[in-house]
């Protein structure tokens, strides 16, 4: 896989490292994007619930995985953080995988996806400054510091962060990025620091994988359903005018601000 190293990845990982770290995150996602697809076709629901948690769940387990496998002696696992996933930490760099958004876009964006939770404040902390001088978690001056919890507190020397925010939906992995950003703001106003986040992807897929080529099909795309259900015989016989109001097309998304 023949991918340019950004500056700022050869300067955090070695030259050599960064491109066999930047192939094993591409990898975690494509792995991640067969687990969504392959769990949604299982789970015979027009609901996301199942591939949800499927993709929430292996972005960071599959980047585990991959990672693990390049037997890099400073790869590390941090674990007992209080929440349910693990952390991947690569000489001392937190990698650390999001979705950005399901519909696609040429940038993974300037704001959090959803509001930031403790974990991910906390996880900043590892980040660099700002590019410029600005109030930090709306109110908070910028030298107020966020409590660490003991997992992340005991990491010396402290590590830096690295975002790998991507794009995927029911046709799979669209685009993915990484990068150094800080957080703003409260509601997760984010300062991508000294340049752009950095494509992971060429600009479109050239191949899909093998989960997205069994998933693609008239169930993948945003298609109006006609629900169709029988009315409660009480109801008829009371008069009662069928109910015509549809869910909305994310009541049925479970997911957190860990994905």
């Amino acid at each position: 896989m023949e991918k340019l190293v950004p500056p700022w990845a050869a300067a955090l990982f070695g030259e050599e490292d960064a491109n066999r770290i930047l192939e094993a995150i591409v990898l975690s996602l494509l792995a991640t994007e067969n687990a969504m697809l392959n769990t949604h076709a299982q789970a015979e629901s027009k609901h996301q619930f199942a591939a949800s948690g499927a993709r929430m769940t292996n972005q960071f387990d599959q980047l585990e995985k991959y990672i693990a496998a390049l037997e890099i002696p400073s790869a590390q696992i941090i674990d007992g953080l209080g929440v349910w996933y693990k952390l991947v930490i690569v000489h001392n760099v937190v990698l650390y995988p999001y979705r950005a958004d399901k519909k696609e876009r040429v940038k993974p964006g300037g704001k959090w996806p959803k509001k930031p939770t403790q974990i991910v404040k906390e996880l900043f902390a590892f980040s660099p400054a700002p590019s410029w001088e600005a109030l930090n978690l709306d109110g908070m001056e910028s030298d107020e510091k966020v409590n660490l919890r003991a997992a992340l507190a005991k990491l010396k020397p402290a590590p830096q962060l690295v975002l790998i925010p991507y794009v995927m939906n029911l046709s799979g992995l669209r685009q993915a990025w990484w990068g150094q950003a800080a957080l703003l703001t409260e509601s997760g106003e984010l300062d991508w620091v000294g340049e752009p986040a950095s494509l992971l992807l060429p600009v479109r897929k050239a191949k899909p994988s093998q989960g997205a080529e069994q998933a693609a099909g008239f169930d993948t795309g945003d298609m109006p359903e006609a629900d169709m259900t029988i009315r409660p015989e009480a109801d008829r016989k009371r008069d009662v005018p069928p109910s015509a109001e549809r869910e909305s097309p994310d009541a049925d998304t479970v997911e957190n601000d860990e994905g």
